[in-house]
């Protein structure tokens, strides 16, 4: 039986994150000045560990990453960081080495995205 690939999640989901947050477009806006501002410190936190091959490091930090990308709603960026943490976790410095150009394109779209989204006013 073959199996159909699975969608990519979207780049941004703000409507969820909203919906999620009970409407409250001022703390979102607040959240995603954050994880903005962290975003950065944490892919220099990812390609320090790689280049130590400190694979624990690396894995929390992709954990970090991952939690704050699913909790502004960054989808896709999510995703790729989930599959960094996996890859820390098995010790792996090749596949994570192949996720992190991924991940910094997806962080530098999501920032874009996360720029361009107009948020209701209360």
């Amino acid at each position: 039986m073959e199996q159909t690939p699975s969608p990519s999640p979207p780049l941004l989901d703000v409507a969820g994150t909203l919906s999620r947050l009970k409407g409250d477009s001022a703390f979102l806006e607040t959240l995603f000045g954050v994880y903005v501002e962290d975003l950065p410190v944490k892919l220099a936190a990812l390609e320090q560990a790689l280049a130590q091959s400190a694979m624990p490091d690396l894995q929390r930090t992709a954990h970090s990453l991952k939690g704050a990308s699913a909790t502004v709603g960054a989808l896709a960026l999510r995703e790729a960081a989930f599959a960094m943490e996996t890859a820390g976790r098995d010790k792996d410095p090749a596949r994570a080495a192949e996720l992190l150009p991924e991940i910094k394109r997806l962080a530098e779209t999501t920032i874009q995205a996360i720029q361009a989204a107009t948020l209701p006013q209360p």
